[in-house]
């Protein structure tokens, strides 16, 4: 592979990162504001909700840690 390809390659998955940063992580925030929201009067949903949003940070740090190149 020539050097060119890995610029891409690294250009690429630093934009990624930078997407994922800035909205992948909105996504986490929103769910904790909405299952906050729905615990509070008593919906069993609002624990799900919340046990989603942190898997999804789980996931959401390797993949971010993987474009970091």
């Amino acid at each position: 592979m020539s050097n060119g390809h890995l610029v891409k390659i690294g250009s690429q998955a630093h934009g990624l990162y930078d997407r994922l940063w800035g909205r992948a992580r909105v996504a986490v925030r929103s769910c904790d504001k909405g299952a906050d929201g729905l615990s509070r009067p008593g919906f069993a949903l609002g624990g799900g909700l919340k046990h989603v949003a942190n898997r999804w940070g789980e996931q959401l740090i390797p993949l971010m840690d993987s474009c970091d190149i």
